[in-house]
């Protein structure tokens, strides 16, 4: 199996790692968070979640050649193609867009057109929208196609297998006004956003990115490949009063957490009901890492 490094903090994230029975290292980043307000929040927690996993990757391995993390895949329009957004689990579509434009829409909820950093940068196959994966043959072909079967039922793509896969994650809060939460500021932030979220249903998106590395990853030859995905559960917050409001503060837990709350802890009391995978709310949707894993050849339900 391939090492693992988990490029996050959260011990959040290295409890559910563990509790799934992986073995991994850490790396912490210090990567941008900011958002810019151009973006979705699935394109948001994406791309953020790649410039944790780039920022890594180029600390582990500066002679490496990492590419910038809004480039994380290479091969529709040139080295400076991005990585667009998905439309289901595994889809991924490799985009030629703008740079401040990082993440489009998928065609089709299995499609998969994918590339590789690098000389083995794939073009996508031309054909069925469903298909899941950009064929290719020979020994160095970083993806190689299905045979025969198209649509929902084709057999996952399959980019691995690497010697080592870099795991990036970032979780937001979309209020119910639409505003991207990340982590408060301050008290006055924190009780700002948890009067935002009162008595109402939010959204929860943690976004996830996996950079693979194959051979020496200080070598110019090594072989690299990107895939990210994101995942969104819904949730609803009670009626908040005031002295409620000023009693979590006083805990400390909403500072560090997006949206001001954490689920796992004291924020339990303030959610009544969740609509999706609990494990994304607390900040690693565990299923659908495990299927991005899969992707890149290191499937830990095997």
């Amino acid at each position: 199996m391939a090492k693992l490094i988990l490029a996050s903090a959260s011990p959040r994230r290295a409890a559910l790692m563990k509790q799934i029975g992986l073995e991994f290292d850490v790396c912490a980043t210090d990567a941008d968070e900011t958002a810019d307000g151009s973006q979705t929040a699935e394109q948001y927690v994406m791309r953020t979640a790649m410039k944790k996993a780039r920022a890594a990757q180029r600390a582990l391995f500066p002679a490496g050649g990492a590419s910038d993390e809004n480039a994380p895949l290479a091969g529709a329009g040139g080295a400076n193609a991005l990585l667009a957004g998905v439309a289901g689990a595994n889809a991924l579509i490799a985009d030629a867009a703008d740079a401040n434009m990082p993440f489009a829409g998928a065609t089709g909820a299995n499609a998969l057109f994918a590339g590789a950093v690098g000389a083995n940068a794939l073009a996508p196959r031309t054909g069925n929208a469903n298909a899941p994966l950009a064929g290719t043959s020979g020994a160095n072909a970083p993806l190689t196609g299905t045979s025969g079967t198209s649509g929902a039922n084709a057999p996952p793509a399959v980019l691995g297998p690497f010697d080592c896969i870099i795991i990036g994650a970032d979780t937001a809060v979309v209020s119910p006004s639409g505003e991207i939460l990340g982590k408060p500021t301050d008290r006055g932030d924190a009780r700002r956003m948890l009067r935002a979220l009162s008595g109402a249903w939010h959204e929860v998106y943690t976004g996830l990115a996996l950079v693979g590395m194959a051979g020496d990853p200080q070598g110019a030859g090594s072989r690299q490949a990107a895939l990210a995905d994101f995942a969104m559960t819904k949730v609803k917050i009670a009626d908040l009063s005031e002295a409620l409001i000023e009693r979590y503060l006083d805990t400390g837990e909403p500072f560090g957490k997006a949206g001001s709350y954490a689920i796992q802890g004291m924020g339990a009391l303030l959610a009544e009901r969740i609509d999706g995978c609990y494990f994304n709310v607390v900040g690693l949707p565990l299923n659908r890492l495990a299927a991005m894993l899969a992707s890149m050849g290191c499937d830990p339900r095997n």
